[in-house]
């Protein structure tokens, strides 16, 4: 009663956090919901994805959001007030930040 899926993606029941993105799902690239307010710690952890998009109602990032996937470039920092330890570590595919 907690939780929704959408395509193997996990969210609370309201969609308004993003729980979980599947490590074995092999899409490059994902859109976030306009719902999507935040997230749970490693969300994209271990992750194919290559590129995330739509971060317009996003002020910041849960601890190792990204953390050993395949991240290579992540969009629109300008709105991001805080980015918590280790979102990014351990991304070695990681060449663009904007």
């Amino acid at each position: 009663p907690y939780y929704t899926t959408e395509n193997g993606v996990i969210y609370n029941k309201d969609k308004t956090e993003l729980v979980l993105y599947p490590a074995g799902k092999t899409d490059e690239v994902f859109t976030l919901p306009e719902s999507v307010k935040s997230f749970s710690n490693y969300a994209f952890a271990y992750s194919k994805l290559k590129r995330v998009e739509n971060f317009d109602n996003i002020t910041e990032l849960s601890k190792y959001l990204f953390a050993y996937s395949s991240i290579e470039e992540f969009p629109k920092m300008e709105d991001i007030n805080e980015i918590s330890n280790y979102d990014f570590a351990y991304c070695d595919n990681l060449t663009k930040l904007i």
